[in-house]
């Protein structure tokens, strides 16, 4: 300003002029440092705003990368601010890019496991958008946990699937038969559907492959059991039966087949022997009936069809016929007890039919011969006991078994056409009433013996007094027996002799009174005429249970009388009286 002051003065301009000039050039200089302000400054603020731009930018990287957002603070030149930055946010962008490449392979990686799991990617916990490492982490949690959750459907898959090649192989079905599908099932591929509609496809198959199994398991068991039948009716040999089951094997349909065809030639070789097998089945009915003692008339009642021709035989009265032998069978099983029952009591019944036989027969006891059973008094006196202790338990056993049986069966047991439980019962009563009557007899005879020994000594038949024949008889029948019970000779001839010698011969001393002195020895035991003594028990004993009848003319009449002293071993060990004698008019 002062050399272009100095210039005007030389040129002689005038001050006006001067500071017109000057002024102008402070104008002008004026506006250009204004203008160049102006500039710097707007520089300055795209300098700032680009700096706060790359902050933004650096902020949102930072956000996606799960980094820690920083203030922004200007240290140093804006010029070196935006390249500070700029560098800054070339690295995040090139590690954002990075974890980007990374995610998306692990989000791909993810949907491929829920596209074959059958889940919907979108439906999945996972944000698609962070790239930290957190986000990657759960990431790869989920794919891990979905991995896993495939692996174990997949396992299940072919653990059916196993179960699916089992059925096919015993089925019989053929490789070369299957699918591409059935071919992944056979080879037990990775690839096995492992969706739940996938998963639901295979166990449907196996159950629709194990109905199957069962179905033909139960055509083979019902074919089977009918050709055993058949077998067993027709007598057929085992090794035939052998070389049929040597031939099917499994249950395919090649064995279905083959027991339908050997179905066919037996019920044709059936239908030729029906007479055959109708006889032979009516003789097992025959046997059950006669063991259960069926009447004529109960077996036609109850089964008609036996007594149709056998001629006229059909497979409807060849069947009729077994499922009567089937019912009648279960029946004889239910009787068994019963049964039982019966044959023991029919064993009791048949030995005490033997013993009264034997009984009646009054010579049994007087064998004089060397075979002489010494026994056998008291063999029978066990077997009358042990009759007349078990038959009646028997008895009311087999009662409350036919109540019982009747009770479950709602049927009533019949024995040879009548009602057994009341046969039963009626013989009871009949048994009751003989035993009465049986009572009463002996103590008929009890009172009529009392009333001849009081009146008089002589003991007469309570019957009447019979023949002399008769009476010699019972004498004889009496010492026989006395001389068979009698261990002793010589105490046998003295008792023989005691009872046939006469009046006179008696010794002196003996009484022929009808009366008796009062005798130290034990009561003797009373007993009727049925009850015998074993060998050796006492002769007064066995006297005292045989009834003595009137005598004749030329016998005596027996008579107690106390013997003062035993005179014989007999007589001192059984303490037993001598035998008097008198004349009997």
């Amino acid at each position: 300003m002062e050399e272009l002051r100095a210039l005007l003065d030389q040129i002689g301009v005038s001050n006006e002029e001067k500071n017109s000039c000057v002024e102008a050039l402070q104008q002008e200089v004026k506006l250009v440092c204004t203008r160049h302000v102006t500039n710097q400054r707007a520089r300055k603020q795209n300098l700032v705003e680009h700096v706060e731009s790359l902050s933004a930018k650096i902020a949102e990287c930072q956000r996606r990368l799960g980094q820690a957002a920083e203030t922004t603070v200007i240290n140093q030149t804006l010029s070196q601010e935006v390249a500070t930055r700029t560098e800054e946010l070339r690295m995040l962008q090139e590690k954002e890019a990075g974890r980007r490449q990374m995610l998306n392979d692990k989000l791909a990686q993810l949907d491929e496991v829920c596209l074959s799991l059958g889940y919907d990617k979108n439906q999945q916990d996972v944000d698609r958008e962070n790239l930290s490492t957190e986000n990657l982490k759960q990431v790869d949690e989920k794919i891990f946990a979905l991995s896993k959750e495939k692996a174990q459907k997949l396992e299940q898959s072919k653990a059916v699937a196993r179960e699916i090649v089992s059925l096919w192989t015993v089925l019989g079905m053929s490789r070369s038969e299957c699918t591409q599908q059935e071919e992944q099932i056979w080879m037990l591929s990775d690839r096995l559907p492992v969706t739940e509609q996938g998963m639901q496809g295979l166990v449907d198959m196996k159950q629709a492959l194990v109905a199957e199994k069962l179905q033909r398991e139960t055509t083979l068991r019902e074919h089977t059991g009918r050709i055993a039948a058949l077998w067993d009716r027709l007598k057929v040999q085992d090794a035939e039966r052998s070389l049929f089951f040597s031939k099917t094997n499994g249950i395919g349909r090649s064995a279905i087949i083959a027991c339908e065809q050997e179905l066919n030639r037996l019920e044709a070789l059936k239908g030729a022997m029906l007479k055959q097998l109708v006889l032979e089945v009516r003789e097992k009915i025959l046997v059950i009936w006669e063991e259960l003692h069926f009447s004529e008339d109960e077996r036609k009642q109850t089964f008609g069809d036996f007594f149709i021709e056998a001629e006229l035989a059909t497979d409807q009265l060849l069947d009729s016929h077994e499922e009567f032998l089937k019912a009648l069978e279960a029946k004889q099983l239910s009787l068994r007890p019963v049964l039982k029952l019966i044959g023991r009591r029919d064993e009791i019944v048949a030995q005490k039919d033997e013993q009264d036989r034997q009984r009646a027969d009054s010579t049994r006891l007087l064998s004089r011969n060397e075979n002489r059973d010494p026994g056998r008094l008291l063999r029978e006196e066990k077997i009358r006991n042990m009759i007349e202790k078990e038959l009646p338990k028997v008895t009311e056993k087999l009662l409350a078994a036919i109540g019982q049986w009747e009770q479950t069966s709602g049927e009533t047991l019949t024995y040879d056409g009548k009602v057994l439980k009341e046969v039963l019962e009626s013989d009871i009563a009949t048994e009751k009433q003989r035993k009465e009557a049986e009572k009463a007899r002996k103590e008929k005879e009890k009172q009529a013996k009392k009333a001849a020994e009081v009146g008089g000594g002589v003991v007469s038949e309570p019957h009447g007094s019979g023949t002399p024949g008769a009476a010699a008889k019972k004498f004889k029948a009496a010492a026989s027996l006395v001389v068979a019970l009698t261990p002793n000779k010589n105490t046998e001839k003295a008792a023989r002799s005691s009872l046939t010698r006469p009046q006179s011969a008696l010794p002196s001393g003996t009484s022929c009174a009808s009366t008796e002195r009062p005798s130290t020895a034990p009561p003797r035991r009373k007993s009727n005429t049925t009850d015998m003594a074993a060998p050796g028990a006492p002769v007064r004993s066995i006297l005292s249970a045989i009834p003595v009848p009137t005598a004749p003319a030329n016998f005596v009449t027996l008579q107690k009388v106390q013997s003062p002293v035993p005179k014989s071993p007999l007589e001192r060990s059984f303490t037993s009286p001598c035998v008097s004698v008198t004349d009997s008019q």
